[in-house]
């Protein structure tokens, strides 16, 4: 006797043709975890360069910039 597996089967999903609303749902979910994924990565990266340079977390818009902003805003 075969065991009877109460999951869902696994199947390939062709997102650039998705027409029906759980093919389109399940693309954007696709999409989303690889963004997701991504977007992790890129954050360690960031803070691992933030905390091996001290320096890298000072404002880049300060003094000079600042006032040369109000000057041609007219503030």
């Amino acid at each position: 006797m075969v065991p009877l597996l109460l999951t869902s089967p696994v199947f390939a999903v062709d997102c650039g043709n998705a027409s029906d609303p759980s093919t389109m749902s399940q693309c954007a979910a696709q999409q989303h975890a690889a963004a997701d994924k991504e977007l992790n990565a890129l954050y360690q990266q960031i803070t691992s360069r933030l905390k091996s340079n001290p320096d890298s977390q000072k404002d880049p818009v300060a003094g000079s910039d600042v006032q040369a902003v109000l000057e041609v805003s007219g503030g």
